[in-house]
């Protein structure tokens, strides 16, 4: 059982390292970069019904390695060049879509599966405040360490042109807000993660950068995160203001 977890993991690690490369030319051969994104797609729309996400009660038996990959993996591959089909040139992107199609979907759905099963159980008062049944918990071991760039990530799906992407984007970055202010109380640093992170891909991208209508659809979405809670809730200003920022940072 030991070396199939190890396998799995080294498995993860192998496709994340496919899908962002760091060798020449890597970055260049886009036909295979979107073999490679499809072959993602595969293995994990296996991985989300077959691989383990532990209860509550049995949390130390995560394996955190290979669902960090995962969801890195899974960021990376529905924000690669290749997969973000609107930014290629006309010929690049007919044959990248004839391989993949558009890919995002799938991997995004998978995201969105696993994630959910990550979070924990809440309190039905909870649930009544912010609309999530499942928050924090194993979710937070995925965002712990190298935050900015896991948000960089997470806001460039945001600004993909496509649905499943821009709502899971969305879901997910509702769930950090809502965790984030249930365990500390204040937004500073899930603000200044949110400042890094949108520097990193504006000024440090070397793929492409999003377009306003891109950035003004997530910048939307986000606006309507603060719809989920009562107006008159306490921390419903503070939670508008989070969500405010991050839209128009």
């Amino acid at each position: 059982m030991r070396d199939d977890k190890n396998l799995s993991t080294i498995t993860v690690k192998t496709y994340n390292e496919m899908v962002h490369p760091t060798y020449y030319p890597g970055s260049r051969w886009l036909s295979l970069k979107a073999l490679a994104n499809a072959s993602v797609a595969e293995i994990f729309s296996y991985a989300v019904d077959v691989a383990f996400i532990p209860p509550p009660e049995k949390a130390d038996s995560f394996d955190r390695a290979f669902w960090k990959s995962f969801v890195y993996c899974s960021l990376r591959t529905v924000t690669s060049k290749v997969s973000s089909l609107e930014h290629l040139n006309q010929i690049a992107a007919k044959a990248c879509f004839n391989i993949t199609g558009d890919i995002r979907t799938r991997v995004a759905e998978g995201l969105q599966s696993a994630w959910k099963r990550m979070g924990f159980p809440v309190s039905e008062e909870t649930q009544k405040r912010f609309s999530v049944d499942r928050v924090g918990g194993l979710q937070k071991l995925i965002c712990e360490g190298g935050e900015s760039n896991f948000r960089s990530l997470l806001f460039k799906m945001g600004q993909q042109r496509n649905k499943t992407c821009l709502k899971t984007a969305s879901n997910m970055v509702w769930d950090i807000l809502v965790s984030h202010w249930i365990d500390k109380g204040d937004p500073y640093d899930s603000q200044r993660e949110s400042i890094a992170a949108l520097y990193d891909i504006f000024f440090k991208n070397e793929d492409y950068v999003p377009t306003p209508t891109e950035v003004m659809n997530f910048a939307s979405s986000l606006l309507q995160l603060h719809s989920r809670m009562d107006h008159d809730d306490e921390i419903y200003e503070e939670l508008f203001f989070k969500s405010r920022y991050l839209a128009f940072s």
